[in-house]
């Protein structure tokens, strides 16, 4: 049993919306476009590599290499935080994790039973186009090593790493947990066939189809095995995980 709940912050009523099994999903291109603007989530990179050079080459899969971003276009992901913090089964957010998060101007917080999430998850959606799990923190030196599989003289024949679960190592702190689902909607079928023009004479337009597009599973009631609490609790006091009636 997973000891440690996942944490989703937003607004009740989207909370209870997720609570009724609503998983509401943003593709990946969405959390770049925050960079400067939000210092919670501003990773311009976020879910991908940073091109340091141009990849001139083409990748199956529905990646995008270019100067800039090497990523799945595909991909959606929604975010929850997974905080290895526990003590006598006390739930401790870290101080420096609960200042970036009260940036989010958050007035709830989701707790969910992880293995609970996991399994409701699983028996809704295919495994083979739903992954979950921790994101990993890479300093540049590191992204620049992972870029260097996919730059020739190597040549692989598909992408074997997940881009989604990548940020950079300044945002530690948030210690994310993410969902993420690679599907072909029909925002990503259109922005598919704007990629007979190259890469760099994308239209604003263009792109923003797939920054704003979004996607909606459904996978069931997770009442039973989540508490809606408020922030303020659980950024200043420790939160006894059995009191939450969360199933641990």
């Amino acid at each position: 049993m997973n000891m440690l709940p996942i944490v989703r912050f937003s607004q009740k009523e989207y909370l209870e919306e997720l609570q009724q099994g609503h998983l509401f999903m943003r593709n990946i291109a969405y959390y770049q476009q925050y960079d400067k603007t939000d210092t919670v989530r501003s990773d311009q990179f976020d879910g991908s590599l940073p091109s340091f050079e141009y990849i001139p080459h083409p990748y199956e899969d529905k990646v995008i290499p270019s100067s800039g971003h090497f990523m799945r276009f595909n991909s959606f992901i929604t975010c929850f935080f997974h905080y290895q913090h526990i003590y006598n089964d006390f739930l401790i957010i870290p101080p420096a994790s609960a200042q970036d998060l009260k940036l989010l101007n958050c007035s709830y917080a989701l707790v969910v039973n992880t293995d609970r999430f996991i399994d409701a998850l699983q028996s809704h959606y295919n495994e083979s186009t739903t992954v979950y799990g921790d994101v990993s923190y890479f300093s540049e030196n590191q992204l620049r090593a992972e870029l260097a599989k996919y730059i020739p003289p190597a040549h692989p024949t598909h992408i074997d790493h997940l881009f989604e679960f990548i940020k950079r190592d300044s945002f530690k702190n948030q210690q994310e947990f993410r969902v993420c689902i690679m599907k072909d909607t029909p925002a990503v079928k259109l922005f598919e066939e704007g990629l007979s023009k190259p890469i760099a004479q994308l239209s604003e337009k263009h792109m923003s189809i797939l920054t704003n597009s979004t996607l909606t599973l459904d996978i069931g009631s997770i009442k039973d095995f989540s508490q809606i609490i408020p922030t303020d609790i659980l950024f200043n006091y420790s939160v006894g995980i059995k009191s939450l009636n969360i199933g641990y």
